[in-house]
């Protein structure tokens, strides 16, 4: 029935509820933290919650005013930990939600998640050196491919081992995968001036040192670092020649760089307004005429969008980057209508917009998140079926928008 599109007009509103922008109490209510107590046999707990014992690293919920108690079987030491405002996370964050953003201050405030816990300085700095108990993680060397980034690192491997023995190394295969599924991967830069703690890449390995492996271009050699990243002091240096360049990928570095991707990473969620205009007619006289549209499937959620976002330890703050993700959207509403006379069934129109595509986006990074334009071109399919008591149709329709 054509009338399914002749009274319907859409202006669509999203209030996106993005994970790299909203309440910080959603996803980012814990802290790694790393703690160097005066000895190895020194028990950490926070109030009667036992943590770790020895130098750790350890996840904290956060909190106002967060106190560490030190037990040892000579004596008991508690640390009040300082804490600051994460004016960037917590307060410019939840800005982004306009009307809504007293609530998110509000939120991460009961919660704790507007604090940032600032680290205890270390105890004993003599526990910064490798010894027989020493786990090493190899970090996955800076290279210009994630291909090129892991055929180096198991190359390091082997040296590391010669050098440090196999009880003391991490596979590299295992710490691979732990360090890119947490954003240190081949486009990460260590800054050896300006290093950041890492403490979720320490609790998740349990490592205690790690080597950096940078490609020295200039010198045309890799440069290995062993570092304590307790401390971010540097253990050992050397060097080792630069590997050939593997010509059969070179073709393909600008896609392994980054600037291409073809799986999302981002899931939002949207609460969708939708205003109609317009009445169906029989006769001159006015039939039906839409109500305000009501969640369906999704509940009161009634729409979902699929991208990749630039992970967040990738992002380097103020600056712009030129980009191709996928897009993918899918909302769902139900709309019934009001009848002008009670004699007529009740009607109801199902509307299903979907919309997959491909295209640029122009990114600026800020110290709290990423804001982007994107020009992307869509194939966007609209399902319409009206139904009553007494029929029931349906259309499609698809084009590229």
């Amino acid at each position: 029935m054509n009338v399914c599109l002749k009274f319907l007009k859409f202006n669509f509103w999203f209030l996106l509820i993005l994970f790299h922008c909203h309440c910080a109490s959603l996803t980012d209510r814990y802290q790694y933290l790393r703690v160097v107590p005066e000895t190895e046999e020194t028990q950490i707990f926070l109030g009667e919650q036992f943590l770790d014992q020895g130098t750790s690293s350890l996840r904290l919920k956060r909190e106002r005013k967060p106190k560490l108690r030190y037990e040892t079987p000579q004596n008991s030491k508690t640390e009040k930990l300082e804490t600051s405002y994460r004016w960037g996370q917590s307060f410019a964050g939840n800005a982004f939600l306009l009307i809504y953003a007293p609530i998110g201050w509000v939120t991460d405030f009961i919660t704790g998640a507007a604090w940032e816990i600032k680290e205890p300085p270390p105890k004993n700095k003599s526990k910064f050196v490798l010894n027989e108990n020493s786990k090493i993680l190899i970090l996955p060397p800076e290279m210009d491919t994630e291909l090129e980034s892991y055929n180096l690192g198991r190359l390091v491997e082997t040296l590391v081992i010669e050098k440090y023995g196999t009880s003391r190394t991490i596979p590299f295969v295992d710490s691979f995968k732990k360090s890119v599924r947490l954003g240190y991967d081949y486009e990460y830069n260590y800054n050896f001036k300006k290093p950041i703690p890492m403490a979720d890449l320490l609790f998740d390995s349990k490592a205690t040192h790690f080597i950096v492996v940078k490609n020295n271009k200039i010198k045309s050699q890799i440069d290995v670092t062993l570092i304590s990243p307790y401390s971010q002091e540097i253990i050992e240096h050397w060097s080792i020649p630069q590997p050939p360049d593997d010509k059969d990928q070179s073709q393909y570095r600008w896609l392994a760089e980054g600037a291409v991707s073809l799986i999302p990473n981002t899931v939002s969620l949207a609460a969708e307004s939708v205003t109609y205009s317009g009445c169906s007619y029989y006769l001159t006289v006015p039939a039906y005429c839409p109500q305000s549209g009501r969640s369906g499937a999704l509940g009161i959620l009634s729409a979902i969008k699929l991208t990749h976002i630039l992970h967040y330890k990738k992002r380097t703050p103020w600056r712009i980057y030129l980009r191709f993700y996928p897009d993918f959207n899918l909302s769902f509403k139900e709309i019934e209508f009001s009848k002008v006379s009670p004699e007529l069934p009740d009607l109801f129109l199902d509307w299903y917009f979907l919309n997959v595509g491909y295209g640029a986006r122009l990114s600026g990074t800020l110290p709290f998140g990423e804001l982007f334009i994107e020009a992307t071109p869509f194939w966007t399919l609209n399902y319409l079926r009206l139904h009553s008591a007494n029929t029931d149709s349906t259309q499609w329709s698809g084009k590229i928008a």
